[in-house]
């Protein structure tokens, strides 16, 4: 189970430091077209990013979770589109706190304002190494334009900065390294050098899918806790994907849990462990290595698996899945997302607004 005192003192932060909203998102929907019918991947998904938190954003694959990083800046590719919803990003001067606003969405894809966002104040660490790099170029070529493309400095304080993200990311021999193309770094150092790209940018804001898939323990707790320090040393806003629960016991702030393309829960990192209300959401913490009953040396899984997007059940998504299933109720209608534990949400027809 989560370390509970970890857990009370993000709640206790939190209490006392509301923070800066950094991005707004609001409605947002992204489809896609297929031979099979539409794929609704994003559909109708709100949060906030705070300055200096943390929303960890959880489900099985297919839950569309990637997706919804890659809409934030418009990186969304054919047959895909972002047919609806708003992404406002606030840029904050230094000593100000007022902030200058910009619509994401409303920006031309390949324009100079949203390459100067991209990489820049809003990074991401992207689920496939490889897709970070290109193969005719070294890493330390590409971490230098990226650094010289986003501050006004040499191409020798490039070249030493790009070495010192990769010594701090644990990157072995890094002022070797940086002259490797991405096909000669394994995929743990390749995974490093695509963390220490998307962070020597000191961004506002980190979108993070995936991130220690494929490092060792050693190495992935290192990350986190590079992570928490440039939160608190530069303010800097996370939305963190995982499929580890644990990790997000360590890391988030607030959580959604996602399935299907919609935000089944929204809770504090807390609320969500000490009190999970969702029955997807409780499904998951069962089958959660250390929280779950271990019957014959194996985990309860859910039954079942994510339906094919295309063909979504009528009514709760989840109710073909779900042990608290309501015939004539869940397979009928769609549950709104509704306050169920304070500022706590869920959408389940188990629950009246207000209710727990």
């Amino acid at each position: 189970m989560a370390n509970t005192s970890k857990l009370e003192d993000k709640t206790n932060k939190s209490d006392k430091d509301p923070g800066r909203q950094v991005l707004k998102i609001r409605d947002l929907h992204t489809q896609f077209s297929t031979p099979d019918g539409v794929v609704k991947a994003v559909d109708g998904v709100s949060f906030d990013v705070i300055e200096g938190k943390t929303v960890g954003i959880v489900g099985e694959s297919g839950c569309g979770k990637s997706v919804l990083a890659r809409s934030v800046l418009q990186l969304i590719e054919h047959p895909g589109r972002i047919v609806g919803g708003e992404v406002l990003y606030h840029q904050y001067a230094e000593g100000e706190e007022t902030a200058g606003q910009n619509d994401i969405l409303g920006l031309p894809p390949g324009g100079s304002e949203i390459r100067s966002i991209r990489g820049g104040h809003i990074s991401m660490i992207f689920q496939e190494p490889m897709s970070s790099f290109s193969p005719v170029h070294t890493i330390g070529n590409q971490m230098v334009e990226a650094l010289r493309l986003h501050k006004p400095i040499s191409k020798d304080e490039a070249n030493e900065q790009a070495v010192d993200w990769l010594q701090r990311v644990g990157m072995p021999n890094p002022s070797e390294r940086i002259r490797a193309y991405p096909h000669e770094l394994s995929g743990g150092q390749l995974q490093r050098a695509m963390i220490a790209l998307a962070l020597s940018t000191n961004p506002s804001v980190l979108i993070a899918d995936e991130p220690t898939t494929g490092l060792d323990v050693t190495t992935q707790a290192q990350i986190l806790e590079l992570l928490g320090s440039l939160q608190a040393e530069h303010g800097m806003a996370m939305i963190f994907i995982t499929h580890d629960l644990g990790v997000i016991a360590e890391i988030a702030d607030d959580v959604l849990v996602m399935y299907l393309g919609r935000v089944v829960e929204e809770a504090s990192v807390t609320q969500l462990f000490q009190s999970p209300q969702h029955p997807y959401t409780k499904a998951l913490f069962t089958s959660m290595p250390g929280t779950g009953e271990i019957k014959d040396n194996r985990l309860p899984t859910i039954k079942g698996s994510v339906p094919e997007p295309h063909s979504r059940p009528m009514g709760c998504f989840f109710h073909p899945r779900c042990d608290s299933f309501m015939p004539g109720t869940c397979d009928r209608a769609e549950p709104e997302l509704l306050a169920v534990n304070g500022q706590q949400k869920a959408s389940c027809f188990l629950y009246t607004e207000g209710e727990n």
